[in-house]
């Protein structure tokens, strides 16, 4: 079964972490800095993160251009796991590319 457009979701940030349809089908990201990134733009201010204060909070031991490596396949698994749930694919890749990509400078 499909998201419909209007179809909400629930994050469940409490307990264990789950992101779930209005009927209650499972849809977390089974990565852990895909899941980070996404409750990262959920709880951000206007939804708004750049890509070094994702880089930063998730890679700080590797080198910048490793860490934004690492950010972009992040960033494929989560569009991987919406793929199938079209609608809410195209939202989470406008959120996540409006959001953490540079556009000259990062906001913060």
């Amino acid at each position: 079964m499909e998201l419909v457009a209007g179809q909400s979701i629930k994050v469940h940030l409490l307990g264990k972490f789950r992101i779930t349809t209005a009927d209650g089908r499972d849809i977390t990201p089974t990565a852990t800095k895909a899941r980070c990134i996404f409750v990262m733009l959920v709880l951000a201010e206007k939804g708004v993160v750049s890509r070094d204060k994702v880089a930063s909070l998730l890679w700080s031991r590797h080198a910048k251009e490793q860490s934004r490596t690492s950010l972009r396949q992040s960033l494929r698994v989560l569009k991987q796991t919406f793929e199938e749930i079209d609608s809410l694919s195209q939202v989470l890749i406008c959120f996540s590319i409006t959001s953490i990509s540079s556009r000259g400078s990062d906001t913060d």
